[in-house]
């Protein structure tokens, strides 16, 4: 199975690449023979760490904890200082082999180090592979605020090798499928329509392609996220706060936000759907430290933030409300403590 699609872009191109097995063999990909940096997580590392560095030229490797708190300027600080440490130029590449946390901080670190170096991205982790790896966004956290700090930073490219997500547990699995489904319920009937059909492994690859394909659309019209892009945003602004005060996994999170954006019956129990075959289901509470961190959120324009209005499958738009208005739509959707 092999994929490819060019992303064109006025400041450079580069390709993401859709291939079994490709993790293997990367020389058929890119210059191994280049300086490079190998940055990823302990868990991520123990599993593909040997393979992927015995294929490259003498790296440098840099391995972090895993978890979303290790995205920190803590960890910038640290890294670059490795790198400097070890005369890494500005011809090097960076390698970033991990999920969403070590693309984001990877991909940061490129971005700033020496004013920009290159930087490729094997994604292991369904959400990666079908969301956090495409679109150009880096981005760290600081004082408690998901992706506060960043920037929009291509990548050279983008190699993914569905077969790595067989081996994730379940709730990790399912939990980048969410980002599957966010697309297909705002933007894509038919990607809806092979996710009800079957998540399974099998089914995978055809459903990264397709989600994929559209959050690449999207983010065409609107590479910076200042309008059409933000459909994607889609569950993700209770998500955020959700994340950081309940420690839930990324997708998780995101299957609970959607209940703040506003939805139809119809999709409300799609959503439903969803969260009983990915086990998602616990009774969630709320309290005040959610609510400030939301108000805080990157998205809020004065005192709004946009929420998805999705009333049909594939029609999601956005709507303006007040902070007063999503604190009541909050204290009626969700349980309190």
């Amino acid at each position: 199975m092999k994929n490819k699609i060019t992303v064109e872009d006025l400041n450079r191109s580069y390709d993401i690449i859709i291939e079994n097995n490709s993790i293997t063999n990367l020389s058929s990909f890119f210059d191994v023979r280049k300086q490079m940096v190998l940055i990823s997580d302990e868990n991520v590392y123990d599993h593909y760490g040997d393979l992927v560095s015995d294929q490259l030229n003498d790296p440098l490797i840099i391995v972090i904890e895993p978890g979303e708190n290790n995205k920190s300027f803590e960890n910038v600080e640290g890294i670059i200082s490795e790198m400097l440490d070890a005369n890494i130029s500005r011809d090097a590449t960076i390698i970033a082999l991990g999920g969403g946390v070590v693309g984001d901080l990877a991909g940061f670190i490129a971005s700033i180090y020496m004013r920009g170096i290159d930087y490729i991205n094997i994604p292991t982790s369904t959400l990666a592979q079908i969301d956090s790896s495409v679109g150009s966004k880096v981005a760290i956290n600081v004082v408690n605020r998901k992706n506060s700090v960043g920037s929009f930073y291509d990548p050279k490219l983008v190699l993914i090798d569905p077969l790595v997500c067989g081996s994730l547990p379940f709730e990790h699995y399912y939990a980048g499928l969410v980002e599957a489904v966010k697309i297909g319920i705002t933007s894509n009937e038919h990607l809806l329509k092979l996710l009800l059909k079957s998540t399974s492994i099998d089914a995978y690859p055809q459903l990264v392609m397709e989600a994929i394909k559209t959050k690449l659309e999207l983010v065409k019209a609107d590479k910076y996220d200042h309008g059409a892009r933000q459909i994607l945003n889609f569950g993700h602004t209770l998500a955020h706060a959700l994340e950081i005060e309940k420690g839930l996994i990324h997708g998780e999170a995101v299957i609970y936000g959607m209940a703040l954006d506003h939805t139809s019956k119809d999709i409300q129990d799609i959503i439903e759907t969803f969260k009983q075959r990915f086990n998602f289901n616990q009774e969630l509470t709320l309290n005040t430290n959610i609510l400030n961190n939301l108000y805080h959120d990157k998205k809020r324009v004065n005192e709004s933030i946009n929420l998805v209005v999705v009333d049909e499958v594939g029609k999601g738009t956005l709507k303006a409300y007040s902070l007063d208005d999503i604190k009541e739509r909050c204290e009626h959707v969700y349980a309190w403590e």
